[in-house]
């Protein structure tokens, strides 16, 4: 059987050796003739302790070649433990105070060790991120190069994030040739140009919540209702169907979607999956995400056959008329390579990140005006500045209610700023999903990583660095008025903002989602003033966020109140 063979790694020599010998041990056993020695009670015992000791000798080798071995090249950074990371990231109820932690374990270690460490935020350190030791850098040089260098030397590492989720190829976490593939479908749909009139309608809908609330005294889950909306417009974006979420308290749809990103991200099927798989919540989370890909390939097989009935009648749709799977069903169609489960792929992607972007953003958005008045009225002066919007008559009912054009909301510079501020504070996700380096790289400090090295913009720790941002804790949207405070790429804030990413794989979905947050808090401002009404740690300035080391605000409460 040659058992041994399978433990090649002389670089651990201890525990190699005692692996080696139990397995080395197995292979003497004469396997053809054990069946007849099956009632001597010691030549049993001997092969189950050989096997026990082989099998516990093979996970102590597994354990320590995946977490407690760091590369060489990493060994002279400054570090985290990996339980240390695994129970920031677990047992914070705030993400600052999760990075806060892991920093006070670096700069321990780094005190330990002789080492120096850039003030309260270091510059680059080593980390056990999603089973893998990684480089985590902070320093813009080092986002820039990584972020837009080509795939000769950082490519996108074959990292299955959540793959009941999302599957094993997709546009966000596939290495750079099969990324291609889906490029060439995906890209044209993005193209298109994005009116103001599908958010206005929803914030609308959205209204007539609020209104509810107002009337009655009673306070709005700002995040409830923010996740809501972002939902059915990505819903109505994508599928041209609504999900109705703004309406309706549970459909089917809704609720599996729903149940899938709440399991999704829990810290065990996150940090633990094998552990995950063998609990209830992962025979539910199974369950939601069939009953959400029956109803996404029911719409993908919908659209294929109208796009044959109409192509086949001559007809030529106005790209106005089609939404995102419609222009992805045509542009695949051209494309022999790109598959219906491809394409399920790319649309549950396209949920989860556009929905969790612009949630993100439009909650600590609401949450910071609600906390600092002044900015709260000076953005809305600014809005009611506009033609559409200024001065709306309070009778207004929530349907009658206007909303900004495509021309208006390009000029709401402080707007946008408060934008950009509650990004930098609270980005979407702490990090920029991982990269792997393809040839030999030197980093601004001079570390050197071989081909194969994992490294990470950690960018919710960048974009609170006090070498890099004044107050940095502070929400101060002026600090982004000025030349080119209306740009949302990275280039324009020299690498040191990058809530979207940057390079080739920037957030495709951008220019929708800006246009989304500047339409719904626009409308937010000319209809309401409001002020946070809880809970305790939103009240102190420390808003609880969502698990796993993911950056959203939750437990806000607001309360709204009609404009006289």
């Amino acid at each position: 059987m040659a058992l041994a063979s399978t433990i090649t790694n002389g670089a651990l020599a201890p525990l190699t050796q005692w692996v080696t010998t139990a397995f080395r041990s197995l292979d003497r056993v004469p396997w053809t003739t054990l069946p007849a020695a099956a009632g001597n009670r010691a030549v049993v015992a001997r092969v189950l302790s050989w096997g026990i000791l082989a099998a516990a000798g093979y996970l102590a080798l597994r354990v320590y070649r995946t977490v407690l071995w760091v590369p060489p090249a990493m060994r002279h950074l400054p570090r985290v433990s990996p339980w240390t990371t695994l129970r920031a990231m677990i047992s914070s109820n705030n993400i600052v105070a999760a990075l806060e932690r892991q920093f006070v374990a670096i700069a321990r270690d780094a005190r330990r060790r002789g080492l120096t460490v850039a003030e309260s935020v270091p510059e680059i350190w080593a980390a056990w991120m999603f089973g893998k030791w990684t480089v985590m850098v902070t320093h813009p040089d080092d986002a820039r190069t990584i972020l837009t260098q080509g795939v000769d030397v950082f490519d996108k590492p074959v990292f299955p994030a959540a793959p009941l989720l999302l599957g094993n190829s997709n546009i966000v976490f596939s290495p750079h040739e099969d990324w291609k593939r889906h490029r060439k479908v995906v890209n044209p749909a993005f193209r298109r140009g994005w009116s103001t009139t599908l958010f206005g309608d929803l914030g609308r809908q959205l209204f007539v919540r609020f209104d509810d609330a107002a009337a009655r005294g009673d306070s709005v889950d700002v995040k409830f209702w923010m996740s809501r909306l972002t939902l059915e417009a990505i819903a109505i974006s994508a599928f041209g169907e609504p999900f109705n979420a703004l309406k309706e308290a549970d459909s089917p749809m809704l609720k599996a979607f729903e149940t899938m990103v709440l399991n999704g991200t829990n810290p065990l099927v996150v940090f633990a999956r094998p552990i995950a798989k063998l609990t209830p919540m992962w025979a539910e989370l199974k369950q939601q995400v069939d009953t959400f890909n029956q109803h996404l390939l029911a719409i993908i097989a919908r659209k294929e056959a109208a796009l044959k009935a109409r192509k086949a009648s001559g007809q030529v749709a106005s790209i106005d008329d089609m939404d995102l799977l419609d222009l992805m069903v045509d542009a695949a169609e051209q494309e022999g390579d790109y598959t219906r489960e491809d394409m399920r792929n790319d649309t549950v992607v396209f949920f989860l990140a556009g929905h969790d972007t612009t949630t993100t953003a439009l909650i600590a958005a609401i949450y910071f005006l609600g906390m600092h008045p002044e900015a709260q009225q000076r953005a809305r002066a600014e809005v009611l500045a506009l033609a559409v919007l200024g001065c709306p008559s309070t009778d207004l009912s929530a349907a009658d209610f206007p909303s900004p054009t495509n021309a208006e909301i390009t000029r709401l510079p402080y707007l946008t700023a408060v934008i950009k501020e509650a990004m930098r504070l609270y980005p979407s996700i702490p990090h920029i999903p991982p990269r792997v380096t393809t040839s030999t790289v030197t980093l601004r400090d001079g570390t050197t990583l071989p081909p194969g090295s994992r490294v990470m913009v950690a960018a919710a720790a960048m974009q609170r660095a006090p070498w890099l941002w004044d107050r940095p804790n502070a929400f101060d949207p002026d600090r982004f008025l000025g030349i080119d405070a209306d740009a949302m790429h990275a280039s324009a804030h020299d690498f040191k903002w990058i809530p979207f990413g940057a390079g080739q794989r920037v957030c495709l979905g951008q220019a929708m989602a800006v246009m989304e947050m500047r339409v719904v808090l626009a409308m937010v401002l000319a209809r309401y003033e409001w002020t946070v009404a809880g809970d305790d740690e939103a009240l102190r300035g420390t808003p609880r966020t969502s698990r796993a080391g993911m950056v959203q605000m939750r437990d806000v409460q607001i309360m709204f109140k009609r404009l006289a």
